[in-house]
């Protein structure tokens, strides 16, 4: 399998490029590069998960080189990944040569982010017929489908991806694999991954997909042993963790599931992330107070380590603990921590819907609903947010605007249609007066996920006495 973007990061040459820049940096010394090598160490440093890292290297390189074509291409697009197009189109702008072709490939990924698909393809288009050689063309149609891939356009991404001619290698099989899961062709995205793990059996994120892909299609054991297996690959990975767990839980394996954590909270080399996953993990339970326990060791464990440098992590815990505080009661507390989410990331999908969540609590419906029309524009994929609002109207016994969101993620994204999605549109259409929807609905669960439908019935029933 070829692996197209890491071998130039791994050559001799770019390790030499790096710490000659490096070295400038922690002496102080003046840094004359070109900027297409100011641009590709930025690329590396996005790559290693280093962003500020990588911002800096390139705004460096347009105060070095303005007008330079390739570190502004970087930072409008870091932009656009931040959700903000009007920079993107600004830095965009500063590009001096209006004739260079990956000029026009960005406005054309521009145009995609502004949902503006028929210009989009048009400029893609033209790009990739321009390029004669085979190998450029497979990467040009890979690069095309990953970026449709990013805006949720999953037809389109397909579409492009299956132009490539040579499609042994890694960047296509990742692509397809995300095309695969969103498009619940769950069977051959697990074959992806697969073929993923046999060429790179220690990358913990290959695992992650093959057993997420496993969950989601009900094999849960099989799912909890490719976590088993990730685990020993990435003891750190959190998110297996909580995939494991939540098969455990699905398994009814719940002596397995508390060991689980127990296992992780008890360990010497415990990390604020993880113990922040459990704490998801344990709200996910309706163990608010256990999750509350959990954030505050993780709180403990952050004090020692620089803010700045742990920004996301924070945001998680405060974005946790106001969902813990606010199903324990302590709405002030949830509050607190909700403002302190949105002062870290003002236009953050999941503290917005946490902030709607609270003021809905307080009947301020206007005010939650501004929050909820905030999130989901600040959301490229905004399937979860509109999970979020919806549970938002429902713990608030807001059924009729429940039962709206709800059947809204229903039409628009049908892979989205698990058992829970049906069985909530079945009590909600029940809430309100929708029998015709409602019997609909319930012979849906009864095909599709049996067991919920006892969930359902227990609920009215419930409901009645």
């Amino acid at each position: 399998m070829k692996d197209s973007k890491d071998d130039y990061f791994k050559s001799k040459e770019f390790r030499e490029l790096l710490a000659s820049y490096e070295n400038d940096k922690h002496t102080g010394s003046p840094i004359f590069l070109h900027s297409d090598d100011l641009a590709e160490i930025a690329d590396y440093y996005r790559l290693e998960g280093m962003i500020e890292q990588a911002h800096e290297a390139a705004v460096y390189g347009v105060q070095l080189h303005p007008g330079a074509t390739t570190p502004l291409l970087f930072l409008s697009r870091e932009a656009l990944t931040q959700n903000n197009i009007p920079k993107a189109e600004k830095l965009a702008a500063e590009i001096e040569d209006k004739s260079d072709s990956d000029y026009h490939y960005l406005l054309a990924e521009i145009g995609v982010a502004k949902g503006k698909l028929n210009e989009a393809e048009e400029k893609f288009r033209k790009y990739y017929d321009e390029t004669s050689d085979e190998l450029e063309r497979d990467d040009i149609a890979i690069d095309i489908g990953i970026i449709y891939l990013d805006y949720g356009y999953f037809e389109e991404a397909q579409q492009w991806l299956e132009r490539c001619v040579n499609n042994d290698r890694t960047d296509y099989y990742e692509a397809m694999a995300n095309v695969l899961f969103f498009t619940q062709n769950l069977s051959e995205c697990a074959m992806m991954y697969e073929k993923l793990i046999d060429a790179h059996p220690y990358n913990p994120a290959y695992w992650l997909g093959l057993s997420n892909s496993q969950m989601m299609m009900g094999h849960y054991e099989e799912s909890a042993c490719s976590c088993n297996y990730g685990i020993a690959v990435a003891p750190e990975c959190v998110d297996l963790y909580i995939v494991k767990a939540e098969c455990l839980k699905q398994l009814q394996q719940t002596a397995e599931l508390y060991k689980l954590m127990k296992q992780i909270s008890s360990t010497e080399s415990q990390s604020p992330q993880t113990l922040v996953g459990f704490a998801s993990i344990l709200s996910s339970n309706h163990q608010f107070q256990e999750a509350l326990n959990c954030l505050e060791k993780a709180h403990g464990l952050l004090k020692k380590l620089p803010y700045d440098k742990n920004k996301p992590i924070y945001l998680s815990l405060y974005q946790e603990a106001s969902l813990a505080n606010f199903y324990l009661g302590s709405k002030p507390l949830a509050s607190y921590y909700a403002n302190e989410a949105l002062h870290i990331a003002p236009n953050n999908a999941h503290s917005l819907t946490l902030k709607g969540l609270i003021l809905l609590s307080d009947k301020l419906v206007d005010a939650a609903e501004e929050c909820f029309r905030k999130a989901i524009a600040a959301d490229n994929n905004p399937e979860d947010t509109m999970l979020r609002i919806f549970y938002a109207y429902y713990t608030n016994k807001l059924y009729e605007q429940a039962f709206q969101t709800l059947s809204s993620l229903h039409e628009l994204y049908p892979y989205c249609n698990d058992g829970y999605t049906i069985a909530y549109l079945a009590i909600c259409s029940w809430h309100t007066n929708r029998m015709e929807e409602f019997n609909q609905y319930l012979k849906e669960v009864t095909v599709q996920e049996p067991s919920n439908m006892e969930m359902v019935l227990h609920h009215i029933i419930y409901t009645i006495h």
